[in-house]
């Protein structure tokens, strides 16, 4: 079976990218699978036939083929000509954090040459991306989310300082990137600051929420169907050093402040809203749903979705699935979905052959 491995793309996460799709690389059963590795960098994709981690931290192009991927086949330039390398491409594993790779451009191309992904679909995708549509949309679903005011970028000129604090109520606050994640972009400060911070945030972003920023601890929680059933990890729990969980906290610290919880009330109720969550939304692939918890009021607010989370979560399933096991279910599941999809997609008519057509309304 022929699987391209997708990673990197036009994000400010490309680096986590890699490690992701390394993790994956060095777990998917190469007696079952030819793997094709394909770093995306611009407009570009390059063929990556040794996966080196310590060459994608100076990055050399001309090192590696471009590839292409044409219909349901895959090609690689050399010579100035195209040359078919792979006649069938069987699926294709996405390891592509935020940007085109986790917002539906890379699923509405994939989708269009009839390969089959481990991802939702493009409309999830674009969703989940998006975090204000997502609170919008989970808050109809009847789970908490935390109040927000969203600012596309050439409209805070407009702010309203009085109506921040009446909304929000409170003098500590958080801007984000809207589209981002890996807490990149993320500034906490008062009302007082909050101009400087919009700026940096819109330094990544062309839309961004201004949160609340309660005292929380942060829980984490998965999901993946396969043969439509929902599996839900264990859950886990992040003690940050500060009010927000910072990307060097995610990725450089030594000791990570993360552990996987008991089960508890407040557990079982996470892991009930995340499978309520993947369904209603129409998820596929792994997502990890992310949440606060204000201990001092006791109450749990959803956050954000990761429609393709960092090493695809697989730390979060270690008690059900080893990552081989979880990696073979991701993509026989991204081949039954797309079978499914398979639906008829035209309709036989006579109104072309009639000479009535331009009154078609």
């Amino acid at each position: 079976m022929n699987i391209i491995l997708l990673f990197g793309g036009n994000s400010v996460e490309r680096d986590v990218s890699v490690i992701t799709a390394y993790q994956a690389y060095c777990n998917l059963d190469l007696k079952k699978y030819r793997v094709y590795p394909l770093y995306c960098q611009g407009n570009d994709m390059y063929y990556i036939d040794r996966f080196d981690m310590q060459s994608f931290s100076d990055f050399k192009d001309n090192r590696y083929t471009i590839a292409h991927i044409i219909d349901k086949g895959m090609f690689v330039v050399r010579r100035k000509r195209l040359k078919r390398i792979v006649d069938h491409i069987d699926c294709a594993l996405l390891a592509m954090h935020g940007g085109d790779g986790e917002g539906g451009i890379i699923q509405g191309y994939l989708q269009q040459c009839g390969i089959p992904y481990t991802s939702c679909d493009v409309a999830a995708s674009a969703l989940c991306l998006n975090k204000y549509f997502t609170k919008i949309m989970v808050k109809e679903l009847g789970v908490d989310v935390l109040d927000c005011i969203y600012i596309r970028q050439g409209e805070q000129t407009k702010i309203d300082k009085e109506r921040i604090k009446e909304k929000l109520n409170s003098e500590k606050l958080i801007v984000k990137p809207n589209t981002l994640g890996s807490s990149i972009g993320i500034e906490t400060c008062d009302i007082n600051s909050i101009e400087a911070a919009m700026e940096r945030s819109f330094e990544y972003d062309s839309s961004i929420i201004i949160e609340s920023c309660i005292e929380k601890v942060e829980y984490n929680c998965a999901a993946f169907s396969y043969m439509g059933k929902i599996y839900v990890s264990d859950v886990e729990r992040v003690d940050t050093q500060g009010s927000t969980y910072t990307f060097q906290e995610k990725y450089q610290r030594e000791n990570m402040p993360s552990k996987i919880c008991a089960e508890t009330d407040l557990t079982k109720s996470v892991r009930e809203i995340t499978e309520k969550i993947y369904k209603e939304m129409g998820l596929c692939g792994v997502a990890r749903v992310d949440y606060f918890y204000d201990e001092k009021e006791s109450k749990l607010y959803f956050n954000e979705v990761n429609t393709i989370p960092g090493s695809l979560a697989f730390y979060l399933f270690k008690n059900q699935f080893d990552y081989t096991e979880m990696l073979d279910m991701l993509i026989d599941n991204a081949i039954r979905v797309n079978r499914q999809g398979n639906k008829v997609k035209r309709y036989k008519s006579d109104i072309l052959s009639r000479n009535n057509y331009m009154c078609v309304k």
